[in-house]
């Protein structure tokens, strides 16, 4: 869906991209391959659109599930979502994904090509200044992956067309 008619507003609204969501089955053979149990791991979504990651995350047992959203409108539908699931571990922020925090245990940082190159530009130097960086990161139709493949202190894992992950050494 186009970004006008999602209402997204603010000084990253330029390098923002379509809403499109991940297809379910493709995040749950990945998050399969990396690990089997999440409970104590947190699962970040940045640009979470309506929450489909999210929903699929929680359903992978993540002990907690947070979403970034620029849009206030999809934040409210991935909220929304959310409670008819009865999902209590997750939640969503209406925000900028610059302003999204990386130090906690055990987190796996995810993107479904949610901005341009100048906003995960930025977003790859705050996970390098991060006190603890994310465990993994999952990048879905990673048009931008150049900036997270110059981080020193991640290992490419997969690398294809429609995923990409890194994880921390």
């Amino acid at each position: 869906e186009p970004l006008w008619m999602m209402g997204v507003k603010g000084p990253s609204r330029s390098s923002a991209r379509k809403y499109e969501a991940i297809e379910p089955a493709a995040l749950k053979e990945m998050l399969g391959r990396l690990q089997s149990n999440w409970s104590g791991a947190t699962f970040l979504d940045l640009g979470c659109g309506k929450g489909r990651a999210l929903v699929v995350a929680a359903e992978a047992g993540f002990g907690q599930v947070v979403g970034v959203e620029l849009s206030g409108k999809l934040a409210k539908l991935a909220r929304r979502n959310l409670s008819k699931l009865g999902l209590v571990n997750a939640h969503v922020v209406h925000g900028d994904a610059l302003e999204a925090t990386f130090d906690v245990n055990d987190l796996v940082l995810y993107m479904y090509n949610p901005f341009g190159p100048a906003i995960m530009q930025r977003v790859a130097e705050n996970i390098a200044t991060a006190r603890i960086p994310p465990k993994y990161i999952v990048y879905f139709n990673p048009f931008y992956p150049e900036p997270i493949t110059g981080l020193a202190r991640y290992e490419l894992r997969v690398d294809d067309s429609k995923v990409k992950v890194w994880s921390r050494l």
